[in-house]
């Protein structure tokens, strides 16, 4: 057996052996061993020397063999470091600790695991600042107590509106010129805007037409008609149509009916409150929320 006095030096406060070894015992358990070198020097003196495989080196200071045996030879088994004296007798200098995979626990903290089976904790993750530079994917809900969102910053979001479309349906008793028609998703609202330009061309009493809307069906679940006013009602408003900057014109009534999960429909009524072969000026924004019903 090699001596407790060919380890710890009594004469000096040089390097010894055992304050090596507690040495690589610690660089060892966050890294993992790839080769073991005895570096013979003579007079009694030797050093040792580990690769880790990401090619850093570990050598010792020299290391003089006062009493006892010497070292000739070093290996890795089973993932335990061993070195083997002159007397035949192989020395366990302690465990390597290959990392087998990484977990994250139910407290957030980030495990290693190792091939001997046993685990450490390295912490509580994400506690400093985190720099994406790639795409970020949650398929989960992100929540905290406090969010800043002056410290979010990022590209313009625009969310993508597919499945959207608008129909113009004509009337027998008004020209309708669109200027513009649109919907506009943010979040968990949905909004529709029509702006038109109208011309009452007959004098029959009427409406002013219709304007349709086509939207995804996962859209049309979250409207919700009223069962009071029937006809799967959604709402009812009155449009103001101007014929100069100044508001003067007339009033309309519209109210949108909702006939399935994937379209509805805007009616303009009293057709007969414009004047005959006047230009006029309208626009209709209407807002939805998409949540869920909290009355149901």
């Amino acid at each position: 057996m090699i001596k407790y006095e060919t380890i710890i030096s009594n004469f000096d406060d040089k390097t010894t052996l055992y304050n090596w070894l507690r040495k690589v015992e610690e660089a060892l358990k966050h890294a993992s061993a790839t080769n073991f070198v005895v570096n013979k020097k003579g007079n009694a003196t030797l050093s040792f020397s580990i690769t880790f495989a990401d090619g850093t080196t570990l050598e010792s200071g020299d290391i003089v063999l006062q009493q006892g045996e010497s070292v000739d030879d070093a290996r890795i088994a089973s993932g335990i470091l061993q070195l083997h004296l002159t007397n035949g007798t192989w020395l366990t200098a302690g465990n390597i600790k290959p990392v087998s995979n990484f977990s994250i626990d139910a407290s957030q903290h980030l495990i290693v695991n190792y091939q001997d089976g046993t685990s450490q904790d390295l912490g509580a993750i994400f506690n400093g600042n985190i720099n994406i530079s790639g795409d970020l994917a949650v398929t989960g809900d992100i929540t905290g107590s406090k969010v800043d969102c002056t410290l979010v910053t990022g590209d313009e979001i625009v969310e993508k509106m597919s499945g959207y479309s608008f129909e113009n349906i004509p009337s027998a008793n008004v020209n309708k010129n669109v200027n513009f028609a649109g919907a506009v998703k943010n979040g968990n609202k949905l909004t529709f805007v029509v702006a038109c330009d109208f011309k009452r061309v007959d004098d029959q009493a009427g409406s002013l037409g219709a304007f349709a809307f086509n939207f995804p069906q996962a859209v049309g679940e979250k409207l919700y008609p009223s069962a009071l006013l029937g006809n799967n009602c959604l709402t009812t408003g009155k449009l103001i149509l101007t014929t100069d900057i100044y508001g003067n014109g007339v009033t309309c009534e519209y109210s949108i009916l909702k006939y399935s999960n994937t379209r509805f429909t805007i009616y303009i009524y009293s057709a007969n409150n414009m004047v005959l072969n006047t230009d006029y000026y309208g626009r209709i924004e209407v807002t939805f929320l998409l949540s869920d019903n909290l009355a149901q």
